[in-house]
């Protein structure tokens, strides 16, 4: 019997390893690195904190943009939702924290002229789709996306 258990432990311990979701990027920023978890919050929405390093220079993108803008969206039909400007350090490594009410969404960044922009106009940069699934629980290891490990 703990053979038995044993056995189920490693075959769910692989296939969360093999499982894990991937941050997907545009060839635009092939050599970019990052993560990006997903954890509930206290007031069921989800804090979401996204870190990139290499970025290029959003200016010398095609079309140019002036900042990396993080966006959710909830259903195809729904409009995206701007939830904060990345930080850019001097060495082109970003970063972001921010949270959204909603437990199921599409998560993606574009290049855009204005961090506070309404709509996205570029196109999807760096994207993952969170389901309900990929959460932090207290019972799991942390999941995250990993970005530039192709």
């Amino acid at each position: 019997m703990n053979r038995f258990i044993g056995v189920l432990a490693a075959a769910a311990l692989s296939a969360a390893c093999a499982s894990a979701p991937r941050l997907s990027s545009a060839p635009a920023l092939s050599k970019a690195k990052g993560t990006v978890t997903f954890k509930p919050t206290l007031y069921k929405g989800t804090k979401i904190t996204l870190r990139i390093e290499n970025l290029k220079d959003p200016e010398k993108l095609d079309p140019p943009g002036y900042s990396y803008v993080a966006w959710v969206q909830s259903e195809r039909e729904s409009p995206p939702q701007n939830v904060g400007a990345l930080v850019i350090d001097p060495d082109l490594n970003g970063a972001l924290s921010t949270t959204t009410p909603l437990h199921e969404f599409e998560f993606f960044v574009t290049a855009e002229t204005s961090s506070d922009a309404a709509q996205p106009t570029g196109p999807p940069l760096f994207w993952i789709h969170k389901d309900r699934e990929l959460t932090v629980t207290a019972d799991s290891a942390k999941p995250s996306a990993a970005l530039g490990t192709d």
